[in-house]
């Protein structure tokens, strides 16, 4: 990547479920993410829609998840696309059984808010040695008590997304002082707001994660709301959060580091 010098947030574009069921568009996902400086792109497989609408309580949704499910071949398409294109390839599995399915294509793993409370489920994910981002949508603030206990005994690494799981999340309830006070090392951003990267940031996010769509991406995808970004919408995006990482610069509490700019004007310190 060569998004310009100094500390970088790492980014993850969520395509999600925005191919609308055709490889062509997936693959134009992928490129979308590269043209926009995105560090990683990931998507969403499920083996079974029967068994996903069966375990998320959720068979009014059974029909979508038909629709949009992702053949098993493409995984390896998408995976060989991203690397040419210098990005890490991922994608959220919902299913026990898909984790041995996807864990040899994936750089890491995601899991999403609806699913972290699932402790076995995410007790799978630590056999394969992988880094594990995972939502925290839906979740009291015990939860991170009990998650970081949960994840030093399973030896579980995880990052932690500060998330909130409304499709989109209006600006007043992006909570992100949450990142800070519960030490969360990132962001799962639904709000669809440009500059919501950069706010994170601020907050203290390293990582974030953002959905994104095509321009052509049929209106009637429910991946492709108002919480999803077009091209130049995730572009502008990243640029924010990069902006934002520049000026909170990389000193640390309680120490102030060598600023360059202010070499001109140490000979006029008055000194005892």
């Amino acid at each position: 990547m060569n998004r310009g010098p100094g500390p970088r947030p790492f980014i993850i574009a969520e395509a999600g479920i925005c191919h609308d069921g055709a490889l062509d568009k997936a693959l134009r996902l992928v490129e979308t993410a590269a043209r926009a400086q995105a560090d990683a792109v990931k998507f969403q497989f499920w083996s079974s829609s029967d068994r996903l609408a069966e375990r998320r309580k959720a068979a009014e949704h059974l029909e979508v998840y038909q629709r949009y499910r992702m053949p098993v071949g493409w995984l390896d398409r998408l995976a060989e696309a991203a690397k040419a294109s210098n990005m890490r390839f991922m994608t959220t599995a919902y299913l026990p059984e898909d984790l041995p399915i996807i864990a040899e294509r994936v750089w890491a793993f995601k899991i999403a808010s609806f699913e972290a409370q699932d402790w076995s489920f995410l007790g799978a994910h630590a056999a394969y040695g992988k880094q594990v981002f995972l939502s925290t949508g839906l979740v009291g603030g015990d939860y991170f008590t009990r998650l970081r206990a949960f994840a030093a005994a399973w030896n579980l690494d995880l990052t932690l997304l500060h998330c909130v799981s409304a499709y989109p999340v209006p600006a007043d309830q992006l909570n992100l002082w949450a990142i800070r006070e519960f030490r969360l090392d990132g962001f799962s951003d639904h709000s669809g707001i440009e500059a919501a990267g950069g706010w994170a940031v601020l907050a203290g996010a390293k990582d974030l994660e953002v959905h994104f769509r095509l321009e052509d991406t049929d209106p009637a995808n429910p991946d492709a709301g108002r919480h999803a970004l077009t091209p130049d919408g995730l572009a502008t995006y990243i640029l924010h959060a990069d902006h934002a990482a520049m000026v909170m610069g990389t000193a640390h509490y309680g120490e102030r580091r060598h600023i360059p700019a202010e070499d001109p004007m140490q000979r006029f310190v008055v000194r005892p």
